[in-house]
């Protein structure tokens, strides 16, 4: 009886990080595009200024719960992956840290009532960079 667990390790069986690289991000933007959907619903059914916001912090929000989980997924197995997946990893984390901070102010920001503002936060802005990490992996 070995104490150590299992020594003999098939090779056949060992895991392709690149398959594994492409189902979560694919995963990943179909979360966000689910996200995305939810929010504009809920956007065509506010009737309010504030309601408008609410809805656009909490699609902001869903973003940050699917980039924080990815990361707080990968990041301990992060060496195994290529240096893209890296990337994409560090861009989702950035957008968590930059949620993470900007999250107070997005709650007191009624400009956030019109979707085309968004862009102008910094949260907004790492979405996009988000998003296009996301895209590259399209074009690969």
């Amino acid at each position: 009886m070995n104490i150590y667990g299992c020594q003999n390790v098939d090779r056949k069986e060992m895991l392709d990080y690149k398959e594994i690289e492409i189902a979560n991000r694919h995963n990943d933007e179909d979360l966000i595009d689910k996200a995305k959907d939810i929010y504009t619903s809920n956007l065509s059914k506010a009737q309010e200024d504030e309601e408008r916001q609410v809805a656009t912090v909490k699609y902001l929000d869903d973003i940050y719960q699917i980039a924080s989980t990815r990361v707080n997924l990968d990041l301990d197995i992060l060496n195994v992956f290529s240096e893209d997946y890296e990337t994409y990893i560090a861009t989702m984390q950035a957008y968590s840290e930059v949620y993470l901070k900007e999250r107070g102010e997005l709650v007191k920001n009624q400009s956030l009532s019109k979707k085309e503002n968004i862009d102008k936060t910094s949260t907004g802005k790492m979405l996009k960079l988000l998003y296009q990490a996301i895209d590259e992996q399209e074009t690969q």
